[in-house]
């Protein structure tokens, strides 16, 4: 009833007190979703919604959850919780359509935090488990930068190599700094042809 009235935090003591009472129950998963519906419309900021998540793992509702977490630390700048949610979700939804942005902006926040080698692994994982996914030339792109960041300018420029295909903003940014990175590294010759193409 205090459900269906839309009085989501009256519900969920009852549907904690079945679900500590009744383990068993055929209704457990129902009730579990009920419970975790009446947290996030009701009470999103209960401390006990961090535990129930936990237990239903698979319950959709789990998912946009998680998901919501990490945009809301990503978003208030907690680049530290919002890595660590991020992480999570790629690792626990690899098959789900948002775990290629989990990755992406997982490596974002470590970039965030100047952590260069593990952005670095972020973008790469990405590019190996999703290469057909859209965010992929951006992912190369930003790995480029990551490898550039950590002095790895051969690397970089390899990853920037990924990006410059095409016409576009991302392809122009790419040559560019892809030239950057091959000066750095003392290929001259290479850097030239970099910025001549981007000229042309």
């Amino acid at each position: 009833v205090h459900y269906n009235s839309k009085r989501y935090k009256l519900a969920i003591p009852f549907y904690l007190q079945f679900l500590n009472a009744n383990p068993q129950d055929a209704r457990v998963r129902e009730v579990s979703e009920l419970l975790l519906n009446s947290y996030w419309l009701g009470d999103r900021d209960n401390p006990d919604l961090a535990a129930a998540i936990t237990l239903y793992p698979d319950l959709v509702i789990v998912r946009h959850i998680r998901w919501d977490r990490a945009v809301k630390a990503y978003q208030r700048k907690d680049y530290a919780k919002a890595e660590e949610f991020l992480a999570l979700y790629s690792a626990d939804f690899p098959k789900d359509p948002r775990a290629p942005q989990s990755l992406f902006f997982q490596g974002e926040s470590l970039m965030k935090l100047g952590d260069w080698q593990g952005a670095a692994l972020a973008y790469r994982s990405l590019l190996a488990r999703f290469p057909k996914d859209s965010t992929r030339r951006r992912a190369s792109l930003r790995l480029g930068a990551a490898l550039f960041a950590a002095a790895d300018y051969d690397g970089s420029a390899q990853a920037y190599a990924a990006a410059s295909v095409g016409a576009d903003r991302i392809a122009s940014d790419a040559l560019y700094s892809r030239g950057l990175s091959l000066l750095k590294a003392m290929d001259k010759p290479g850097a030239i042809s970099c910025f001549e193409s981007l000229l042309a």
